[in-house]
């Protein structure tokens, strides 16, 4: 069985963007997908997505995206196929974007009001961009460092 503990961990050294996707209760709904080709994100086909709503989406950045937690396209998945949790996973960083029952969360709104900003477009903003999205009640960040013994 794999965890999202042994993802997480088995994505720490990533030199290509990897993801995977899982339920709540840790199962595995879609294996690996992989990006290797320094192009940009990860492409789901429909059907892919449409397994994505209310579950957890795990993937990890290599150096094309300077640092960056979440990028555009991360952002966009997260709110439009309704995830419950988006994960990055850099190193043996772990940050979460996680959406939490907690109110009416307008998600499409929040999208519009990240791209108005420009906050989307420069990791240079990564700090502005999690201290916008904690501003929502509906939305909590998590931080882990993946161990390793």
């Amino acid at each position: 069985m794999t965890t999202i503990e042994e993802i997480e961990k088995s994505m720490m050294h990533d030199t290509c963007e990897r993801a995977f996707l899982f339920s709540l209760d840790d199962n595995l709904i879609l294996p690996e997908k992989k990006d290797c080709s320094g192009k940009g994100s990860i492409t789901f086909s429909e059907e892919e997505l449409t397994r994505f709503e209310g579950n957890i989406l795990i993937h990890s950045h290599d150096n094309r995206y300077g640092g960056r937690t979440f990028t555009e396209y991360d952002i966009d998945l997260f709110f439009r196929h309704k995830l419950r949790e988006i994960r990055m996973v850099r190193g043996n960083i772990v940050k979460s974007l996680i959406h939490v029952d907690k109110g009416n969360c307008n998600h499409s709104g929040i999208l519009v009001k990240l791209v108005e900003f420009g906050l989307l477009k420069s990791g240079d903003h990564e700090s502005l961009i999690e201290e916008f999205l904690r501003s929502y009640p509906c939305l909590t960040f998590s931080e882990h460092t993946i161990e390793t013994h």
